[in-house]
């Protein structure tokens, strides 16, 4: 499958239920940019993830990984939390609070977008989504990739995030 097939077909839903999901939770404007290789040796943890494991019947395996440097899921979090509370916390670091805004926002994306994929003929199964907050934990879900896929994602006034597809076969 080509880069733009993986694009089109795996990681769309996902960036565009985000940019849905950043207005409607955060009252933020979102754009997402090209989708490109990374180089999968070079990879490195931004900070906060969300992985969820993505198994097509015989033809591709891998993970879709939401990932932010801290002060994007901070400056998202925030917004949330005013949203949901009226004023947004006057904090510098991820607390509790903002870590359940942050948990809830990357579950109603990856709920509506694995909800548009199972009504597509690609026959995907999804796992339920595993949190990483620790750089260790980055080697379980990089174990056996072999190709990276990445759409960056800005969120207008709260910074950039990513969307990799990990994959584990080799695209050809």
């Amino acid at each position: 499958m080509e880069l733009f097939e993986v694009h089109t077909k795996i990681l769309t839903p996902f960036t565009a239920q985000t940019i849905e999901t950043l207005e409607s939770m955060a009252s933020l404007k979102g754009s997402a940019g090209k989708a490109n290789y990374d180089d999968v040796n070079g990879f490195s943890f931004k900070g906060f993830a969300v992985a969820v494991v993505a198994k097509t019947y015989g033809s591709i395996e891998g993970k879709i990984l939401m990932h932010y440097p801290l002060d994007t899921a901070l400056g998202i979090s925030k917004k949330i939390c005013g949203n949901m509370f009226g004023m947004e916390p006057d904090i510098s670091t991820m607390n509790e609070e903002t870590t359940e805004a942050i948990t809830e926002f990357a579950n109603t994306i990856i709920g509506l977008a694995t909800r548009a994929l199972s009504k597509s003929n690609l026959k995907i199964k999804f796992s339920p989504p595993i949190y990483i907050h620790d750089k260790s934990d980055m080697d379980l879900i990089m174990d056996g990739v072999k190709e990276i896929i990445t759409t960056p994602i800005n969120a207008d006034g709260a910074g950039d995030f990513y969307f990799s597809y990990l994959l584990h076969h080799v695209t050809e």
